[in-house]
């Protein structure tokens, strides 16, 4: 049952910052991120690469990129670096991350 219940979480989380992205960027922008997305899925597209597109993507948006965290695998983050503005990848233990492949997953 537990294992249902955090599937469960997942996807509303999934959901909740889709509808987030959604209401925050142009739909141009959107629809970028999506086929990211789908990239993914597909597996076109390595962590890394797509994690630096949607960095750029996103870099005005902090709030965008701290809630992608959250769907990245195990050891990476997007962090802040002192310039606003400008972000970076860094492998980090991260224990609550959800793998960005399940993400993935659930929102298509």
């Amino acid at each position: 049952m537990p294992r249902v219940r955090n599937r469960v979480m997942t996807l509303r989380l999934a959901k909740r910052y889709l509808k987030k992205v959604k209401n925050t960027v142009s739909p141009e922008e959107y629809q970028i991120f999506m086929s990211l997305i789908q990239e993914m899925k597909d597996k076109r597209s390595d962590v890394g690469p797509t994690v630096r597109k949607v960095i750029e993507l996103f870099k005005h948006n902090g709030g965008l990129l701290s809630g992608f965290n959250r769907f990245l695998p195990k050891g990476y983050r997007i962090v802040p670096l002192m310039m606003p503005g400008r972000f970076q990848i860094r492998m980090e233990r991260s224990e609550a991350s959800v793998p960005l492949i399940n993400f993935v997953r659930k929102i298509k």
